[in-house]
């Protein structure tokens, strides 16, 4: 892995292999937790333009002929800390894609039309995105553990904030967010380092540099657990368990990933083994997310309404015998060796580990080669995950949202299984 900066200030990560393909992702540090209260959707909105027409090629249909022909991926995505753009070509095609990328954010067609059009796209993702069970329940569980922080943004913002938006906002945000010391440029693929960098040069390297980020400052031990049950008409209870941890930067950080790797990563995880092959669900998940300054655990499950007191209990069960004992050594080495294949096939796909470098400088300051990684969660010991539990999990700090068919559930059954005094 390669560590560069452009003349003005820009960092550039290059991570060259012997692949046939390239991945480049420009990134902004910036997401829906800049969002103005009552503006949500602003970042989001904005990414929607940056893969539009440009000033050069204003015809959409047109512009989308400009790059098909040599562009197996060009896209974009926004999340709560960070908006980036990124292509997928051939190697040898790097010179152009990374033009083609230059203009897109620096040379947006920002016309009346294509605005409405596009904030009328953004309408129909959020009604999706309502309609969806698993969606809507990871909104409500966010905006529960961190409200009022801005990190209870939803990235997509409410119907009425988009149609309160204007384009001259965006217009201005452009602005505001093209500089050089708030963006990153991640490549990896089959590539020259040298070569690239001039073009980077060429192309980014007039950019004005600009401030860096504000540093965020959420302190996830001050968080304080709830409750909240929504009733709705399914035939399933979805129900999302879960704990805030720290932020990338914190040294427990690989501790925590082997640990919920353990408990629920594999097949043979406590928990899977405890929900899924008794009949307690279809099929536990789980995620792990680190922002600069905070993160979160959490468990969904999806179950009949009958079968969720008993399947809470169970997960108390194993979050408290981990806390209490130490692991099998042996299922700690299946644990680890299982995660270093994942990492290594996340990193062996180009956009994936452009995406990942790419949010890890945003939120960490720097990227974690992947030697460096397999390292860490190698020389992890039991006793650490015994600490890192303990200091965790703990009941004051505990959020569990829940939708579905919940007639005749109420708070304080959950608290009953879940060995809770008061939420």
């Amino acid at each position: 892995m390669m560590r560069r900066r452009l003349r003005n200030g820009l960092r550039v990560v290059l991570e060259p292999n012997k692949g046939k393909m390239i991945a480049v992702v420009v990134a902004f540090a910036t997401g829906s937790r800049d969002d103005l209260p009552q503006k949500g959707g602003r970042r989001h909105a904005l990414e929607h333009l940056l893969v539009g027409p440009t000033q050069v090629t204003p015809d959409p249909v047109e512009f989308a002929r400009r790059y098909e022909p040599f562009v197996k991926t060009f896209n974009a995505e926004t999340d709560e800390t960070s908006m980036m753009v990124y292509i997928e070509t051939d190697a040898w095609r790097f010179r152009t894609a990374a033009r083609l990328i230059a203009e897109v954010i620096r040379r947006p067609y920002f016309s009346k039309q294509l605005f409405a059009d596009e904030m009328e796209r953004i309408k129909e993702e959020i009604r999706i995105w309502n309609d969806s069970p698993d969606a809507s329940l990871e909104q409500r569980f966010d905006r529960l553990m961190y409200y009022p922080d801005s990190l209870a943004n939803s990235p997509l913002g409410t119907i009425r904030e988009i149609e309160q938006l204007t384009l001259p906002e965006l217009r201005l945000l452009h602005r505001r967010i093209l500089k050089a010391r708030r963006m990153v440029i991640v490549v990896t693929g089959g590539f020259n380092p040298s070569r690239v960098m001039d073009v980077l040069e060429d192309v980014f390297g007039d950019l004005p540099s600009g401030h860096a980020s504000d540093k965020f400052d959420l302190q996830y031990q001050k968080l304080h657990g709830r409750i909240r049950l929504h009733r709705q008409p399914f035939e399933q209870v979805r129900c999302m368990i879960g704990w805030p941890v720290f932020g990338f930067n914190h040294p427990d950080r690989y501790i925590l990933s082997v640990l919920a790797h353990y408990l629920t990563g594999l097949n043979s995880s406590p928990i899977r083994v405890t929900l899924d092959n008794k009949g307690h669900g279809y099929s536990c998940e789980s995620q792990l997310y680190h922002w600069q300054d905070v993160g979160q655990y959490t468990i969904t499950i999806g179950l009949a309404k009958e079968k969720l007191l008993t399947a809470l209990q169970r997960i108390n069960k194993v979050i408290t015998q981990v806390q209490q004992e130490l692991i099998d050594p042996g299922h700690l080495s299946d644990t680890v060796d299982n995660l270093s294949l994942n990492a290594k096939g996340k990193f062996n796909d180009q956009l994936e580990s452009a995406q990942f470098f790419a949010r890890q400088i945003i939120n960490l300051g720097q990227a974690v080669p992947l030697r460096e990684y397999l390292q860490a969660i190698r020389s992890v010991r039991r006793a650490e995950l015994r600490r890192v539990a303990r200091d965790l999990f703990v009941p004051r700090r505990l959020f569990l949202m829940a939708q579905g068919p919940l007639k005749n559930i109420r708070v304080q059954h959950i608290r009953k299984q879940l060995g809770l005094r008061s939420i």
